[in-house]
């Protein structure tokens, strides 16, 4: 999915446009589910991603930017990414992870989200202390503020957009053993499918 600034009318992607945030909710573990070996997990959170293995996740990806061209390099930038100088690659691709360092705008956002009022200090005050302790995961983030009894006067879409749409995001991966000769099959085909769509970037 994109999140962020969604609403927008120009034809934009999120290369062009740092307020449009790629997630990707759904991820899982080759193979057939019914086999015990393939780990297939499903957070029980909003936005769920289980852990995927890279070869995996990257087949799966190929052709994003053809069914969503607003995603656009992100999956071929995102696995070149994590290549180390000696080529090794990670095992596991893990969801990406959102961070706001800017206490202001977590304060912003939280009075946006729960209402300006003396009534709602405690719940503003919590929801901006969450929003700025660290790395975080959009479930991970509904969960925290259903624990906390975080009352949104916004629609939730609207708010994990104007969420993502102020914070920073980082990829994530889980480093074991790492040296495979074909996904460089899998890099090429991200940016054969993109050019495809950009033929001019």
């Amino acid at each position: 999915v994109t999140l962020g600034d969604t609403d927008t009318t120009s034809i934009v992607n999120a290369d062009q446009d740092s307020r449009l945030k790629v997630y990707h909710i759904f991820s899982r573990k080759h193979g057939d589910l019914e086999r015990d070996y393939n780990d297939f997990e499903i957070e029980p959170t909003f936005f769920s991603q289980g852990p995927g293995n890279h070869r995996d996740v990257a087949q799966n990806r190929r052709n994003d930017v053809i069914f969503s061209p607003r995603i656009g390099s992100f999956n071929a930038r995102m696995f070149l990414s994590f290549i180390q100088a000696d080529g090794y690659e990670p095992l596991e691709i893990e969801a990406i992870v959102f961070r706001i360092p800017d206490k202001d705008v977590c304060d912003r956002l939280a009075e946006e989200a729960v209402g300006y009022g003396d009534g709602h200090r405690a719940q503003r005050e919590a929801l901006s202390v969450l929003l700025n302790s660290g790395p975080f995961r959009p479930g991970q983030l509904f969960l925290l503020m259903e624990q906390q009894n975080i009352e949104l006067i916004l629609q939730p879409h609207n708010f994990i957009n104007r969420v993502a749409s102020a914070a920073d995001f980082a990829p994530s991966a889980i480093y074991k053993s790492g040296y495979w000769a074909d996904h460089w099959t899998y890099y090429m085909d991200f940016i054969d499918t993109f050019l495809s769509v950009y033929p001019d970037s």
